[in-house]
Protein backbone atom coordinates (compact mmCIF):
# COMPACT_ATOMS: atom_id res chain seq x y z
CA UNK A 1 0.00 0.00 0.00
CA UNK A 2 1.44 3.38 -0.89
CA UNK A 3 0.43 6.96 -0.55
CA UNK A 4 1.96 10.13 -1.97
CA UNK A 5 1.76 12.99 0.47
CA UNK A 6 2.06 16.20 -1.51
CA UNK A 7 1.40 18.57 1.35
CA UNK A 8 2.94 21.87 2.31
CA UNK A 9 6.65 21.48 2.83
CA UNK A 10 8.72 23.78 4.96
CA UNK A 11 12.28 24.40 3.88
CA UNK A 12 13.25 26.08 7.13
CA UNK A 13 16.39 27.98 8.02
CA UNK A 14 17.20 28.47 11.68
CA UNK A 15 19.01 31.44 13.21
CA UNK A 16 22.26 29.45 13.24
CA UNK A 17 22.00 28.89 9.48
CA UNK A 18 21.11 25.18 9.63
CA UNK A 19 18.35 24.09 7.28
CA UNK A 20 15.70 21.39 7.41
CA UNK A 21 12.78 19.95 5.45
CA UNK A 22 9.49 19.34 7.20
CA UNK A 23 6.26 17.79 5.87
CA UNK A 24 3.11 16.92 7.79
CA UNK A 25 2.28 13.30 6.96
CA UNK A 26 -0.68 12.46 9.19
CA UNK A 27 -2.55 13.18 12.39
CA UNK A 28 -4.06 11.22 15.23
CA UNK A 29 -6.45 11.72 18.13
CA UNK A 30 -5.67 10.21 21.52
CA UNK A 31 -8.04 10.78 24.44
CA UNK A 32 -9.64 13.71 22.56
CA UNK A 33 -6.21 15.35 22.05
CA UNK A 34 -5.04 15.98 18.48
CA UNK A 35 -1.46 15.17 17.48
CA UNK A 36 0.40 15.60 14.20
CA UNK A 37 2.92 13.36 12.46
CA UNK A 38 5.91 14.86 10.62
CA UNK A 39 8.61 13.72 8.24
CA UNK A 40 11.76 15.62 9.19
CA UNK A 41 15.25 15.74 7.63
CA UNK A 42 18.26 18.05 7.84
CA UNK A 43 19.35 19.72 4.59
CA UNK A 44 23.09 19.75 3.90
CA UNK A 45 25.00 22.44 1.98
CA UNK A 46 24.72 20.42 -1.25
CA UNK A 47 20.92 20.20 -0.68
CA UNK A 48 21.12 16.50 0.17
CA UNK A 49 18.97 15.22 3.05
CA UNK A 50 20.26 13.48 6.17
CA UNK A 51 19.09 12.53 9.67
CA UNK A 52 15.58 11.66 8.49
CA UNK A 53 13.07 10.82 11.20
CA UNK A 54 9.38 10.75 12.05
CA UNK A 55 8.29 13.17 14.76
CA UNK A 56 5.04 13.89 16.63
CA UNK A 57 3.75 17.15 18.05
CA UNK A 58 0.61 18.84 19.37
CA UNK A 59 1.43 21.79 17.07
CA UNK A 60 -0.26 21.91 13.65
CA UNK A 61 2.33 23.30 11.23
CA UNK A 62 0.01 22.94 8.21
CA UNK A 63 -2.40 25.34 9.94
CA UNK A 64 0.47 27.79 10.41
CA UNK A 65 1.36 27.61 6.69
CA UNK A 66 -2.28 28.19 5.70
CA UNK A 67 -2.46 31.20 8.01
CA UNK A 68 0.69 32.65 6.44
CA UNK A 69 -0.46 31.97 2.86
CA UNK A 70 -3.85 33.63 3.45
CA UNK A 71 -2.42 36.57 5.43
CA UNK A 72 -4.19 35.57 8.63
CA UNK A 73 -3.04 36.81 12.00
CA UNK A 74 -0.16 34.81 13.48
CA UNK A 75 0.96 35.42 17.08
CA UNK A 76 4.18 37.39 17.25
CA UNK A 77 7.23 35.14 17.36
CA UNK A 78 5.22 31.98 16.63
CA UNK A 79 6.98 31.01 13.38
CA UNK A 80 10.42 31.69 14.80
CA UNK A 81 9.67 29.55 17.84
CA UNK A 82 8.49 26.66 15.66
CA UNK A 83 11.72 26.61 13.65
CA UNK A 84 14.28 27.57 16.27
CA UNK A 85 12.96 25.78 19.35
CA UNK A 86 10.24 23.19 18.62
CA UNK A 87 12.06 21.73 15.59
CA UNK A 88 15.53 22.62 16.83
CA UNK A 89 18.24 19.98 16.68
CA UNK A 90 18.48 20.24 20.46
CA UNK A 91 14.80 19.46 21.03
CA UNK A 92 14.76 16.60 18.52
CA UNK A 93 17.89 15.10 20.11
CA UNK A 94 16.28 15.47 23.54
CA UNK A 95 13.23 13.48 22.43
CA UNK A 96 15.36 10.76 20.86
CA UNK A 97 17.33 10.42 24.10
CA UNK A 98 14.02 9.81 25.83
CA UNK A 99 13.24 7.04 23.33
CA UNK A 100 10.27 8.81 21.75
CA UNK A 101 9.38 10.71 18.59
CA UNK A 102 7.25 13.13 20.63
CA UNK A 103 8.75 16.66 20.57
CA UNK A 104 6.05 18.54 22.51
CA UNK A 105 4.41 21.76 21.39
CA UNK A 106 5.29 25.36 20.65
CA UNK A 107 3.23 26.77 23.54
CA UNK A 108 3.55 26.36 27.29
CA UNK A 109 0.84 24.49 29.20
CA UNK A 110 -1.96 26.88 30.16
CA UNK A 111 -2.08 28.07 33.72
CA UNK A 112 -5.26 28.84 35.64
CA UNK A 113 -6.91 32.11 34.50
CA UNK A 114 -4.32 32.51 31.72
CA UNK A 115 -5.55 34.38 28.65
CA UNK A 116 -4.12 33.74 25.24
CA UNK A 117 -1.04 31.63 24.57
CA UNK A 118 2.47 31.77 25.93
CA UNK A 119 5.26 30.57 23.64
CA UNK A 120 8.12 28.41 24.89
CA UNK A 121 11.37 30.35 25.09
CA UNK A 122 13.83 27.46 25.28
CA UNK A 123 13.84 23.69 24.91
CA UNK A 124 13.60 23.15 28.65
CA UNK A 125 10.24 24.98 28.59
CA UNK A 126 8.70 22.28 26.40
CA UNK A 127 6.42 19.94 28.32
CA UNK A 128 6.90 16.23 27.52
CA UNK A 129 4.72 14.28 29.95
CA UNK A 130 5.63 10.63 30.39
CA UNK A 131 2.25 9.37 29.16
CA UNK A 132 2.58 11.32 25.89
CA UNK A 133 6.11 10.12 25.32
CA UNK A 134 4.99 6.50 25.62
CA UNK A 135 2.31 6.93 22.95
CA UNK A 136 4.97 7.58 20.30
CA UNK A 137 7.69 5.06 21.06
CA UNK A 138 8.04 3.44 17.65
CA UNK A 139 11.32 1.94 16.48
CA UNK A 140 12.57 4.11 13.61
CA UNK A 141 15.61 3.65 11.39
CA UNK A 142 17.19 5.75 8.65
CA UNK A 143 18.62 4.00 5.58
CA UNK A 144 20.92 5.36 2.85
CA UNK A 145 21.24 3.34 -0.36
CA UNK A 146 24.47 3.12 -2.35
CA UNK A 147 23.02 5.57 -4.90
CA UNK A 148 22.68 8.18 -2.14
CA UNK A 149 18.89 8.00 -1.82
CA UNK A 150 17.58 8.13 1.72
CA UNK A 151 14.47 6.79 3.41
CA UNK A 152 13.23 6.27 6.94
CA UNK A 153 11.39 3.15 8.12
CA UNK A 154 9.16 2.91 11.18
CA UNK A 155 8.10 -0.34 12.83
CA UNK A 156 4.50 0.23 13.88
CA UNK A 157 4.37 -2.59 16.44
CA UNK A 158 5.86 -6.02 17.06
CA UNK A 159 3.43 -7.93 14.90
CA UNK A 160 -0.05 -9.34 14.47
CA UNK A 161 -1.57 -12.43 12.93
CA UNK A 162 -2.41 -12.43 9.23
CA UNK A 163 -3.84 -15.60 7.73
CA UNK A 164 -2.47 -17.58 10.68
CA UNK A 165 1.06 -16.16 10.38
CA UNK A 166 2.73 -13.49 12.51
CA UNK A 167 3.74 -10.44 10.46
CA UNK A 168 5.23 -7.05 11.30
CA UNK A 169 3.95 -3.85 9.63
CA UNK A 170 6.41 -1.08 8.68
CA UNK A 171 5.81 2.41 7.30
CA UNK A 172 8.49 3.66 4.90
CA UNK A 173 8.84 7.34 3.99
CA UNK A 174 10.97 8.78 1.20
CA UNK A 175 11.16 12.24 -0.39
CA UNK A 176 10.97 12.06 -4.20
CA UNK A 177 10.80 14.54 -7.06
CA UNK A 178 7.68 13.93 -9.12
CA UNK A 179 6.70 16.29 -11.95
CA UNK A 180 9.02 18.94 -10.58
CA UNK A 181 7.56 18.79 -7.06
CA UNK A 182 8.85 17.22 -3.88
CA UNK A 183 6.51 14.60 -2.47
CA UNK A 184 6.81 12.34 0.53
CA UNK A 185 5.99 8.81 -0.59
CA UNK A 186 4.74 6.40 2.08
CA UNK A 187 4.78 2.63 1.60
CA UNK A 188 3.16 0.26 4.09
CA UNK A 189 4.91 -3.10 3.96
CA UNK A 190 4.68 -6.38 5.86
CA UNK A 191 7.26 -9.03 6.68
CA UNK A 192 7.55 -12.10 8.91
CA UNK A 193 10.90 -10.81 10.14
CA UNK A 194 12.21 -7.60 11.66
CA UNK A 195 14.57 -6.31 8.98
CA UNK A 196 15.80 -3.67 11.46
CA UNK A 197 17.92 -6.48 12.90
CA UNK A 198 19.53 -7.31 9.53
CA UNK A 199 22.75 -5.31 8.87
CA UNK A 200 23.33 -6.63 5.33
CA UNK A 201 23.67 -3.83 2.71
CA UNK A 202 21.22 -5.63 0.43
CA UNK A 203 18.38 -4.71 2.79
CA UNK A 204 18.46 -1.06 1.69
CA UNK A 205 19.83 -1.48 -1.83
CA UNK A 206 17.71 -4.38 -3.05
CA UNK A 207 15.16 -5.63 -0.53
CA UNK A 208 13.87 -2.08 0.12
CA UNK A 209 14.79 -0.48 -3.20
CA UNK A 210 12.37 2.16 -4.48
CA UNK A 211 11.50 0.05 -7.53
CA UNK A 212 10.79 -3.03 -5.41
CA UNK A 213 8.74 -1.17 -2.81
CA UNK A 214 6.42 0.20 -5.50
CA UNK A 215 6.26 -3.11 -7.35
CA UNK A 216 5.23 -5.05 -4.23
CA UNK A 217 2.15 -2.88 -3.86
CA UNK A 218 0.55 -4.45 -6.93
CA UNK A 219 2.27 -7.83 -6.78
CA UNK A 220 1.57 -8.66 -3.15
CA UNK A 221 -0.35 -5.81 -1.49
CA UNK A 222 2.77 -4.60 0.34
CA UNK A 223 3.92 -8.02 1.55
CA UNK A 224 7.72 -8.13 0.97
CA UNK A 225 8.70 -11.50 2.46
CA UNK A 226 12.22 -11.69 3.87
CA UNK A 227 15.83 -12.45 2.99
CA UNK A 228 16.91 -15.79 4.37
CA UNK A 229 20.36 -16.48 5.78
CA UNK A 230 21.72 -17.10 2.27
CA UNK A 231 20.32 -13.82 0.95
CA UNK A 232 17.51 -15.49 -0.97
CA UNK A 233 14.15 -13.70 -1.21
CA UNK A 234 11.66 -15.86 0.64
CA UNK A 235 7.88 -15.61 0.46
CA UNK A 236 4.92 -17.37 1.98
CA UNK A 237 2.39 -17.90 -0.84
CA UNK A 238 -0.52 -17.74 1.63
CA UNK A 239 0.58 -14.26 2.69
CA UNK A 240 1.08 -13.14 -0.91
CA UNK A 241 -2.54 -14.01 -1.68
CA UNK A 242 -3.82 -12.60 1.62
CA UNK A 243 -2.27 -9.15 1.22
CA UNK A 244 -2.84 -9.03 -2.53
CA UNK A 245 -6.56 -9.73 -2.08
CA UNK A 246 -6.78 -7.25 0.75
CA UNK A 247 -5.18 -4.58 -1.41
CA UNK A 248 -7.70 -5.30 -4.18
CA UNK A 249 -10.57 -4.88 -1.70
CA UNK A 250 -9.27 -1.45 -0.68
CA UNK A 251 -8.95 -0.36 -4.31
CA UNK A 252 -12.36 -1.76 -5.25
CA UNK A 253 -14.20 -0.22 -2.31
CA UNK A 254 -12.52 3.15 -2.87
CA UNK A 255 -13.52 3.03 -6.53
CA UNK A 256 -17.08 2.01 -5.71
CA UNK A 257 -17.51 4.75 -3.13
CA UNK A 258 -16.18 7.40 -5.54
CA UNK A 259 -18.58 6.25 -8.25
CA UNK A 260 -21.42 5.74 -5.76
CA UNK A 261 -22.28 2.37 -7.30
CA UNK A 262 -23.56 -0.81 -5.65
CA UNK A 263 -23.43 -4.26 -7.20
CA UNK A 264 -26.34 -6.68 -6.90
CA UNK A 265 -25.33 -9.75 -4.86
CA UNK A 266 -27.11 -12.93 -3.84
CA UNK A 267 -27.80 -13.26 -0.06
CA UNK A 268 -25.17 -16.00 0.38
CA UNK A 269 -22.57 -13.94 -1.46
CA UNK A 270 -23.42 -10.90 0.62
CA UNK A 271 -22.94 -12.90 3.82
CA UNK A 272 -19.56 -14.28 2.74
CA UNK A 273 -18.37 -10.86 1.59
CA UNK A 274 -19.45 -9.25 4.86
CA UNK A 275 -17.63 -11.89 6.89
CA UNK A 276 -14.50 -11.48 4.79
CA UNK A 277 -14.55 -7.69 4.95
CA UNK A 278 -15.17 -7.71 8.71
CA UNK A 279 -12.08 -9.88 9.08
CA UNK A 280 -10.21 -7.49 6.78
CA UNK A 281 -11.20 -4.52 8.94
CA UNK A 282 -9.94 -6.28 12.06
CA UNK A 283 -6.63 -7.01 10.35
CA UNK A 284 -6.38 -3.50 8.93
CA UNK A 285 -6.89 -1.99 12.36
CA UNK A 286 -4.17 -4.20 13.76
CA UNK A 287 -1.80 -3.19 10.97
CA UNK A 288 -2.30 0.55 11.52
CA UNK A 289 -1.53 2.66 14.54
CA UNK A 290 -4.02 1.39 17.06
CA UNK A 291 -2.93 2.51 20.52
CA UNK A 292 -5.60 3.43 23.05
CA UNK A 293 -8.22 3.42 20.32
CA UNK A 294 -6.75 5.76 17.74
CA UNK A 295 -5.63 5.41 14.13
CA UNK A 296 -4.16 7.88 11.71
CA UNK A 297 -6.82 9.79 9.87
CA UNK A 298 -6.14 8.58 6.34
CA UNK A 299 -6.28 4.93 7.47
CA UNK A 300 -9.50 5.53 9.37
CA UNK A 301 -11.04 7.04 6.22
CA UNK A 302 -10.13 3.92 4.25
CA UNK A 303 -11.85 1.72 6.83
CA UNK A 304 -14.97 3.88 6.68
CA UNK A 305 -15.04 3.45 2.89
CA UNK A 306 -14.97 -0.32 3.35
CA UNK A 307 -17.81 -0.20 5.86
CA UNK A 308 -19.86 2.01 3.52
CA UNK A 309 -19.21 -0.37 0.60
CA UNK A 310 -20.69 -3.32 2.51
Amino acid sequence: MKKNINLQHIHGTRKDGTRYLLAQVGDAKICEQQYYRYYYADILKDNQLCNASILYSDTNVAHLIDARNFNKNIPQGYEETVGNILFSKENIADSKRRGTGYIGKVTKDKQKNQKGIQLVEKVSDISKPEDKQKEFQFSTKEYVRDDGSLFVAQKMHNGYEANGIQVIPFHIFEVLNENGKKVVKRNIVYSERDFFQDPRPGIANDYLSRERLDRKVTEAGGYIGYYDEKGIRTYNPNLVEFFKNRHKVVERTQSNSSQNQKSILLPETKKKRREWVEQFIDDYKAASLNIDGYRFQEENENIQRVITAI
